[in-house]
This record gives C-alpha cells, structure tokens and sequence, in this order.
C-alpha cells in the first residue's frame, strides 16, 4: 500500500537537492562569459530582441541581421542559433569576438 503523502517525497527530496547545487555553484564562482557575433541572411525585427537575451541587434547593407552579445556557454550559444533556426533566417556566420572588442558589446 502506497502511503498517502508518498507524492510529497520525490519533490521535496529534488528541492532540496535543488538547493544543496545553487549553494554549491554559488560557491564556485562566477561565469565566464564569451562575447559572440551571429550574422543571419534576413531581416529580424527589433521585437525579438528580447528572445535573445538582450543581444544587441542591428541591420548591415542587404537584408542582413547581425546579434552581438554575450553567450554563458555553449548550450545557449545552440539555443540562439536553433531560435534563429525556428524563425526561418539563413546562418551566415557566427564568430566569437576578441577580448579587445568584448567593451562595445
């Protein structure tokens, strides 16, 4: 027989795993961030910007749409690049920035 408050064990138990990982990470230190240049064949429009994260967005000559910003890692490095994806927009390049260009961004 299942004892009635059984649902409540697994949940508590990931909570509290939860916490003991944000403590530990915390203690670690922080991210290190790299600074990336996507460049896609297309128009995207300024309202999206919040879906990036709050990459800077600009329009180069052609319809061309260049987001420049800092990325923690590389899973969400992929998860812009599959966004872009999603919308429908041709990957032209994606470039890493040099230390001495990271201010600008």
């Amino acid at each position: 027989m299942i004892h009635q408050y059984s649902i409540w064990i697994l949940p508590a138990a990931a909570f509290r795993l939860m916490l003991v990982l944000k403590r530990r990470f915390r203690s670690v230190g922080t991210v290190s961030y790299t600074s990336y240049q996507i460049k896609v064949k297309g128009w995207l429009d300024v309202r999206w910007a919040d879906w990036f994260d709050g990459m800077r967005m600009h329009h180069e000559n052609g319809p061309v749409t260049v987001l420049t910003g800092a990325v923690p890692d590389q899973v969400a490095l992929r998860g812009y690049l599959c966004k872009l994806w999603d919308l429908g927009l041709a990957l032209i390049s994606v470039n890493p920035l040099p230390e001495s260009e990271v201010q600008d961004v």
